[in-house]
């Protein structure tokens, strides 16, 4: 029971470590976040293009309403022009007929069928213009009583610059438009004319469109400079339009800035709002009808194209994001089932498996694999345990080996043999295939060998222990060094056979009475022997190693050791250790060494040894074995 719960706490942990709840940290988010990216953003920047293509058709199409507005204001004053100079012509011929009837019309006759013509025509005023002395020109007959007796000299002079008998003009401070029919004597000059004036406000009311799409279209008269005459919008009256023109420090000057697609249409920023505008020019006159609108007519769709926009992604996002959401969750099932196997096996449940789903999918399939995955990890763990056990066992029997190893170097010596001893033997793995040797052969005779198996580990180690028993062996039956390294070699050999294998060895015997060193090289490196007065000497041989071929004759050699001598039997694993550039620890830095320690006990000279050749390795793993065996002769 009590394992039952702890099974069931471990599910519910596993769970709650394996699958998030809710759409935080969920793949639902993840495919809710890649259809904002990939889905609803293109759909906000094709919209922003929509936008931007209609932004510009309305642009065209508002300055085109414009310019039709316009040219049909332009066409009605055409008509009103006409319509006034046909009136003149009427009142001209009026005014003849009864001249040529020989009834001189009067002066209060005349004035009251201009007020008639005035109150009809909703104008300013009728009137008679007539050149009473040379160059004078004075108004003799009106609608308006006032303007009888004015002088008009001035305006005349303007009518001289046309060829016309019929024109408009626009004069005075009250900016008064003028239609007018001219009268000339037979040379063409002006004797007079008939006339009819109309304020310019009276004309822009006639003129006025009203609004388009909520908005006043504006309407002014211009002349050909720019100077703004007339305006239903009376802020602009005496402003100046200028081309190419940003900004200027008079609040009069109105920048115009031309449309480059839209031909005669410009815009122009006037008390802190934009327009569209058109000039448009009058028929038989220095004026121009400038029709102008807000510019955020362009803009009137925006608020219902950006309504229909956020619609259509709110349907993406709630429809398509929730279906893509309840989908990706039923697909997520198996994948937090996966999840879940995952978390128990993590838990140490090896048991747990994956089962199909089938809106698994590509999961599916992950999953099978993990449940081979982890049939083959427990293959391979029972595997690894089995090798555990097997590298465990021979490590044990290295250890063992190693004790073995190490029990068989000698450790007592015998006393009183004229010289203090220093001796080490480190291995490069447990066992190694060196070892060192020294006892007692005869009163005061002591043999000393040295050696190193080819190779290292089990291999080197039974072979080194094998010749050190058959040396130590016949040294006890053999009073002559020379026949021990024979029987010793040629039965070794008898053992290697052809396995190729050797052992190099240094083997020698002092007498301490005569204090004479009888040695043999067999192929090893050659002890260093410091005289006391700083002298080194090689004790070397010529040789071959042991277990390399049969000897037939040995040849010893011998040297005479004194008081303060220092003889340094050692292994090729002293002088070939080497250091991170590769460069070996070498015979001269033993030879220094020596120098340096030669006040020392023989143990503290191999002590300063050892750590010298750990510096210079800077920890580097160990190559051979080294093993060192130190004689320092009582002085």
């Amino acid at each position: 029971m009590e394992c039952d719960q702890r099974r069931i706490m471990t599910e519910k942990n596993s769970n709650c470590k394996s699958s998030p709840k809710g759409l935080k940290g969920s793949l639902a988010a993840r495919v809710l976040l890649a259809g904002l990216i990939f889905l609803v953003i293109p759909l906000v920047f094709h919209a922003l293009w929509l936008f931007f293509d209609d932004y510009k058709a309305n642009v065209k199409e508002n300055f085109n309403s414009l310019n039709l507005l316009g040219r049909g204001k332009v066409e009605e004053f055409n008509q009103m022009f006409h319509f006034e100079i046909t009136t003149l012509g009427i009142l001209e011929s009026l005014l003849k007929q009864e001249e040529t009837q020989g009834t001189l019309v009067s002066i209060e006759d005349a004035n009251e069928l201009f007020n008639k013509v005035a109150v009809q025509e909703e104008i300013s005023s009728v009137f008679l213009l007539k050149e009473v002395t040379d160059g004078t020109y004075l108004c003799i007959s009106s609608s308006d009583s006032e303007m009888i007796g004015e002088n008009f000299t001035a305006l005349v002079r303007d009518y001289q610059t046309i060829e016309n008998d019929h024109t408009i003009f626009l004069e005075g401070s009250e900016k008064t438009i003028y239609a007018s029919k001219l009268f000339r004597n037979e040379s063409g000059d002006i004797v007079g004319s008939i006339n009819i004036a109309l304020s310019s406000k009276a004309l822009i009311h006639k003129l006025d469109i009203g609004q388009k799409f909520g908005y006043k279209v504006q309407t002014s008269l211009v002349t050909k400079k720019g100077l703004i005459l007339a305006s239903n919008e009376t802020s602009l009256v005496g402003s100046c339009l200028k081309k190419n023109q940003v900004s200027s420090q008079d609040e009069k000057v109105i920048g115009v800035k031309p449309v480059k697609e839209i031909k005669g249409g410009f815009t122009f920023d006037f008390l802190d709002e934009s327009y569209i505008a058109t000039l448009l020019p009058l028929e038989d006159s220095d004026l121009q009808l400038l029709v102008n609108l807000p510019e955020k007519i362009n803009f009137l769709d925006f608020q219902k194209y950006l309504y229909h926009t956020l619609i259509l992604l709110g349907l993406i996002v709630i429809f398509g994001g929730g279906g893509a959401y309840l989908i990706t969750m039923r697909m997520a099932r198996p994948l937090k089932h996966l999840s879940y196997v995952m978390g128990q096996i993590g838990d140490g449940d090896l048991s747990a498996k994956f089962t199909k789903d089938k809106m698994g999918f590509e999961i599916n399939i992950l999953g099978e694999r993990f449940n081979e995955m982890i049939a083959s990890l427990l293959k391979h763990m029972e595997e690894v345990e089995s090798e555990k056990v097997a590298k465990e066992t021979l490590k044990q029997e290295l250890l063992l080996g190693h004790s073995v190893q190490q029990s068989l170097l000698p450790k007592d010596f015998p006393r009183d043999m004229g010289f203090s001893l220093g001796k080490g033997c480190k291995p490069a793995k447990e066992v190694g295939g060196d070892f060192y040797d020294l006892f007692a052969v005869d009163d005061g005779k002591f043999q000393i060998t040295i050696a190193d198996a080819a190779g290292k580990g089990v291999f080197a180690c039974l072979y080194s222990l094998s010749l050190r028993s058959m040396l130590r062996a016949f040294s006890k039956t053999e009073q002559n060094l020379s026949n021990v390294i024979k029987k010793a070699n040629n039965l070794f050999c008898s053992d290697t056979k052809d396995s190729g294998s050797f052992v190099t060895g240094w083997v020698g015997q002092y007498d301490k009475a005569t204090r004479k060193l009888r040695y043999v090289n067999c192929g090893h490196n050659p002890p260093m022997l410091r005289r006391k007065d700083g002298g080194v000497e090689r004790l070397q041989s010529d040789l071959m190693a042991f277990g390399a071929d049969l000897f037939s004759d040995v040849q010893l050699h011998e040297v005479t050791l004194e008081k303060g001598d220092l003889l340094l039997l050692f292994t090729d694993g002293v002088v070939e250790a080497h250091n991170e550039n590769m460069e070996m620890y070498g015979d001269k830095r033993v030879e220094k060494l020596l120098n340096n320690s030669c006040e020392l006990e023989a143990k503290d000279v191999i002590v300063n040894l050892y750590n010298d050749i750990d510096r210079f390795t800077n920890g580097l793993a160990q190559f051979d074995d080294i093993t060192t065996l130190l004689l320092k002769m009582d002085s």
